[in-house]
């Protein structure tokens, strides 16, 4: 039976690949072209913001550490702000900490959340739309009026269209 299946279905045999093709990495590349340049547009934004709680990776990390700790530790004033603020739900790697409702992302994670976003929406253009449906998932995610947002969608726009 294994002999029928193999000379039926051709197993074990590679098919080859047309040379005209263009290598499998180009859709990563255009990736991380549109997030490097959505973040040469964010970072000026968000250095200028006073009123952004945006973390990013080091902090993060910082507090989830904090939350993880078993309630009976030793917390100085700073860890136990972090305790009363944050909590850990769920099991999605950088997604379990949490500020009330609403999942905590970091300044490093902020073109793939407007990315997701964007990607459940069905590709809407619409910047109040993105920024409605950003805002019910995550929080401290700071927008600089609506210029950046608009300008990564238009990145994204561009990087599907690729």
């Amino acid at each position: 039976m294994a002999d029928e299946l193999s000379t039926e279905y051709n197993l074990g045999e590679e098919e080859a690949i047309p040379d005209n093709e263009e290598p499998e990495d180009t859709s990563e590349y255009c990736y991380q072209e549109h997030k490097r340049n959505f973040y040469n547009m964010y970072r000026p934004h968000y250095e200028r913001a006073s009123n952004t709680h945006l973390i990013d990776d080091v902090m993060y990390s910082e507090i989830l550490e904090v939350c993880l700790r078993a309630p009976g530790s030793k917390f100085d004033n700073r860890e136990r702000g972090y305790r009363r603020k944050y909590q850990v739900q769920g099991n999605i790697q950088r997604r379990v900490l949490y500020r009330g409702d609403l999942a905590v992302t970091t300044y490093e994670q902020v073109f793939d959340v407007i990315l997701e976003a964007h990607n459940k929406l069905s590709h809407a253009r619409d910047v109040r739309k993105n920024k409605k449906c950003i805002k019910v998932s995550f929080c401290s995610i700071f927008f600089a009026k609506y210029v950046v947002l608009h300008c990564v969608l238009t990145l994204i726009q561009n990087f599907l269209s690729v």
